[in-house]
C-alpha cells in the first residue's frame, strides 16, 4: 500500500536528479490523478475557483476545476493493461492537464 510519505520521498528524489522507476497500482493514468494519496507522483492538483470571464473562455459549466499545481515526478507514465496490451504517456504533464480538464488525453497505445 502506497502512502503520502512514500509519494513525497519519490518526488523530493526526482527533483534532486534521481532516476526513479516506480510502480502504482491503480487501472489509468486518470485513477493516479484522481486518487488523493498518489496524485502527487504526476503534479499534485488543487481546486482552483474561475473568475467569470475565465469560466466563459474555458466554456466552463462549474464554478472550480482542479489543476495540476507542480511539474509532474517522471517523464514517462506506461499503462500495463495485460501481457500484450499497453500504453504509453511521454508527456506526462499535458496528459494530466488535460485529464484535470475533464477532456480526452492522447496516449500511444502498443499491443503484442
Amino acid at each position: 500500500m502506497i502512502t503520502t510519505a512514500d509519494v513525497n520521498s519519490v518526488v523530493d528524489a526526482t527533483r534532486r536528479g534521481v532516476s526513479v522507476i516506480a510502480s502504482v497500482h491503480g487501472s489509468s493514468l486518470e485513477c493516479v490523478v484522481t486518487n488523493p494519496t498518489t496524485c502527487g507522483l504526476v503534479g499534485g492538483s488543487q481546486a482552483v475557483i474561475l473568475a467569470m470571464q475565465e469560466r466563459c473562455e474555458r466554456n466552463a459549466l462549474r464554478k472550480t476545476c482542479t489543476e495540476r499545481i507542480s511539474p509532474p515526478a517522471f517523464d514517462i507514465v506506461v499503462e500495463l493493461h495485460s501481457l500484450e496490451r499497453w500504453s504509453a504517456f511521454e508527456q506526462v504533464a499535458r496528459a494530466v492537464d488535460t485529464i484535470h480538464l475533464g477532456q480526452s488525453y492522447l496516449k500511444y497505445a502498443h499491443f503484442m
